[in-house]
């Protein structure tokens, strides 16, 4: 009953979800759902569990990219496809914007196999 209590709690919000599972329980769709209802969250997880293709979803804020990009973490193809099929992406403030800009020209001249998807979200957030 308790632990059907703490998982209902949260299942409330983003940061509840993520402490939820970071503290032993258990990785259940809702979940994972509920986690990827925030950009700072799915980071999150991905910076302390793995990148979880399902996940790709739940990030929109465009500093959070940037730091999975200039990070070292090994993003994909799925990743990028993700990005662009999101209705907007967040911008905190223009120097976000910016570096997001930056960061992406940069990702594909050292990523040349992600040229044509860094391209296309150039293209889309940019008309670059």
């Amino acid at each position: 009953m308790l632990k059907k209590d703490i998982k209902d709690i949260a299942l409330s919000s983003p940061k509840l979800a993520f402490q939820y599972y970071s503290l032993g329980g258990e990785l259940t769709p809702e979940i994972k759902n509920k986690i990827k209802e925030s950009s700072y969250y799915t980071y999150e997880y991905f910076e302390y569990y793995n990148l979880d293709k399902e996940m790709y979803s739940g990030i929109n804020n465009v500093r959070d990219i940037t730091l999975l990009l200039t990070n070292g973490f090994s993003v994909k193809k799925d990743f990028f496809k993700a990005i662009l099929k999101q209705d907007y992406l967040v911008y905190n403030n223009v120097d976000s914007l910016n570096t997001f800009k930056d960061c992406l020209t940069k990702y594909k001249e050292k990523h040349r196999e992600y040229a044509n998807e860094v391209d296309k979200i150039l293209l889309k957030e940019f008309k670059y």
